[in-house]
């Protein structure tokens, strides 16, 4: 029944928005021309991304306010596909746990809301050259993450069993925003930037730093999503030798787990989730049409064999527990016409960024799977950055799979590389 809800809400959002596709871009022209406080506001956010939170969080609430208080940042936002749907989300994100007495999902869903904003504010502020030099800051920005995660762990080196978070509160956050920025450095180097070595040094850099975190799911989910990457941006070359790789990786689990670290108790760790994930079905079965608001897991108060965990590890259940099957079909719609599929068959230029969306969104799944990384405010961001690059109008003509998937494997043609 989900499946038909999501596609009808889903077609009704394309036909409510064609008519402010003129629009958007008439106040994308001025705001690309005009918006420089925005522009620098966004940057901010960028650059902070690994900096601690509360550094993060005062350019989002800059950005936050600007959203609000500029009259063509406002319409631009309202002229995006679907954002009736995100607005509805929002009512209920804040709505529902009220009515339960769920004030911490009150506070927090005001706080994802925020985040959600300045991730509109991502969207309608940058465009294309201004996108990239954002993800260039995130990249220069990972260093600061990494050399704190490391003097952290030179000193815990009598500690075998110390994993540095970083700037973050748990070292799989970090892991998170390491391997997100080590997605955007793969991206800058296979989509011709003129610093690959650079880059290169940067994704080494971020990729010893999940080895300092020693994040299993982070690491699994990377290697996956790089895989998706050179999929959707058809370097067939790359595609084989990262599948390989992907299967070279699963193999060493396999056989030769002893030389894998923390992977060698996988199985152990699977059943410390597996309660988890139960005890968070269980709580879906209580209110299955709308949650009970963000941090529904706590609320709850859930008992499990393992103790007390703030959220149920795996962000599928999480999701339903905290918002229900409305809130998943509201989200789902806006989250799909925010990635734009149609990309997929369009010009080389809107096809990487499709690309590079399309890595996140199977990392963040991925690495969801086994955790919640997005509750922290900087994967968050981070992650809302690097899927912001869609814009209304780009893509095939038409959403028929039969089109799209026609000119998938076409030739791919130059196209024009990226800047920075």
């Amino acid at each position: 029944m989900l499946p038909v809800v999501l596609f009808c809400l889903f077609a009704a959002s394309i036909k409510t928005q064609e008519h402010h596709l003129k629009e958007y871009f008439e106040i994308q022209t001025y705001l690309g021309n005009e918006s420089n406080t925005g522009t620098i506001l966004v940057y901010a956010c960028a650059a902070t991304l690994f900096l601690p939170v509360y550094i993060t969080l005062v350019p989002v609430l800059f950005l936050f306010v600007w959203m609000l208080a500029s009259k063509e940042c406002r319409k631009a936002a309202k002229a995006l596909p679907a954002f009736g749907f995100l607005l509805a989300f929002f009512a209920l994100v804040l709505a529902v746990p009220a009515v339960y007495g769920n004030w911490l999902g009150v506070f927090t869903g005001a706080v994802f809301i925020v985040l959600m904003t300045a991730g509109l504010g991502f969207r309608v502020i940058l465009k294309k050259w201004q996108y990239e030099r954002a993800l260039s800051l995130v990249g220069a920005g990972s260093v600061f993450g990494f050399l704190t995660a490391l003097v952290q762990a030179l000193a815990n080196l009598g500690n075998s069993k110390f994993r540095p978070g970083s700037v973050t509160v748990n070292p799989n956050y970090y892991a998170a925003l390491a391997a997100l920025a080590a997605l955007v450095c793969v991206y800058k180097i296979a989509c011709g930037s003129p610093f690959k070595i650079l880059y290169g040094v940067l994704l080494l850099m971020n990729l010893y730093g999940m080895e300092l975190a020693d994040c299993r799911s982070a690491t699994a989910a990377l290697l996956f999503s790089i895989v998706v990457f050179f999929l959707f941006n058809r370097q067939k070359k790359l595609l084989i030798l990262s599948a390989c790789l992907v299967g070279l990786f699963m193999a060493a689990i396999l056989f030769f787990p002893e030389l894998m670290g923390r992977f060698a108790h996988v199985t152990k760790d699977i059943g410390v989730r597996r309660s988890l994930w139960e005890a968070g079905a269980a709580g879906i079965l209580q209110a299955p049409v709308f949650g009970k608001g963000t941090f529904a897991f706590i609320f709850n108060n859930n008992p499990t064999r393992v103790g007390f965990y703030p959220h149920s590890h795996n962000l599928v259940i999480e999701f339903v527990l905290n918002y229900g099957l409305a809130g998943a079909a509201l989200f789902g719609v806006y989250a799909v016409r925010l990635l734009n599929p149609s990309r997929i068959g369009a010009e080389p230029a809107v096809r990487r960024h499709f690309a590079l969306a399309a890595g996140v969104c199977a990392y963040t799944l991925a690495h969801g799977m086994l955790d919640c990384t997005l509750y922290w405010p900087s994967v968050l961001l981070t992650t809302l950055l690097l899927v912001s690059s869609a814009r209304p109008g780009e893509g095939v003509p038409t959403l028929r799979a039969k089109k799209i998937l026609s000119r998938f494997w076409k030739k791919p043609g130059s196209g024009q590389k990226i800047q920075g």
